[in-house]
Formats: C-alpha cells, sequence, structure tokens
C-alpha cells in the first residue's frame, strides 16, 4: 500500500516536471537490478561517455529508494521527465503511473537470458503482476 502511495507521488511530480521541455543531450538510467559498471546500464554509460561526451547523464541505482525522500521524489522524477532517452535494467513499478513524453525513448535492457530466467511477467502475481504489465507498456 505505501509503495503504491510512493508511486503516486512519484508521478505527480513526473507530472510538472514533464510540463518542462525534453533535454536532447540528457539520458537517465535506471540501474534497479545491476548498478556496477560490468552490468548493461554500466556498460551504456561507459560507451556514452566515450562517444558522446557531450551528454549528461543521471542516474537512478538499486541504493537509492524512499529513505532520500528529496531525490526519489523531486529530482529522479525531474531527470527523467527531462531526458530524451532512459534505459532500464530491470522494471521500475512508477512508470505504471508515468506519462512518458513522445519525444523521450525508454529502451529496456534485459539483465538475463536463457531458459533458467522466466519471462515477462510470468515471475509476477496479483496486483504486482497488474503494474508490472502496465509499466511494461511504456516500453
Amino acid at each position: 500500500m505505501f509503495k503504491k502511495i510512493g508511486y503516486v507521488v512519484f508521478a505527480f511530480f513526473f507530472t510538472i516536471f514533464r510540463c518542462f521541455s525534453v533535454n536532447e543531450k540528457k539520458v537517465f538510467c535506471i540501474a534497479t537490478h545491476d548498478s556496477s559498471s560490468e552490468g548493461n546500464i554500466g556498460i551504456v554509460v561507459d560507451r556514452l561517455k566515450k562517444e558522446k561526451p557531450d551528454i549528461k547523464i543521471e542516474m537512478l541505482r538499486d541504493k537509492d529508494s524512499f529513505k532520500n525522500v528529496f531525490r526519489f521524489f523531486i529530482q529522479i522524477p525531474y531527470h527523467m521527465a527531462s531526458s530524451k532517452n532512459i534505459f532500464m535494467d530491470n522494471e521500475f513499478m512508477p512508470m505504471a503511473h508515468l506519462p512518458i513524453s513522445k519525444k523521450a525513448n525508454v529502451i529496456q535492457l534485459w539483465h538475463g537470458t536463457g531458459t533458467i530466467k522466466k519471462f515477462g511477467l510470468d515471475s509476477e502475481k496479483g496486483q504486482i503482476a497488474k503494474r508490472a504489465k502496465k509499466c511494461n507498456e511504456k516500453i
């Protein structure tokens, strides 16, 4: 229940910040699965820094949480809403509530392969599955 309220608060601020223009030279990365330099997001960030040094990169890492209220509910939604490209390495449940701009690109970088990993919504149940499905519709 508290997480859902948090997602709605996050979406509220995102919606306000979406009124600002999208920065063509800004990328937002969501690394909630693996925030190391060896993870999918880390590899993309390293490549972007080498090939596009003028790009501004902002990140949400797995260590960011509701505990740092200002960062999670103000800074993160602002950076997401104003970024041209959003890279994700996992589901980010607030996405289910976000009105993503048509000017922005959301790119999901899958963090697992093979038959060991269940695909899509097979691993989710109940309300989490519904929210995950809505989240994935944004990608």
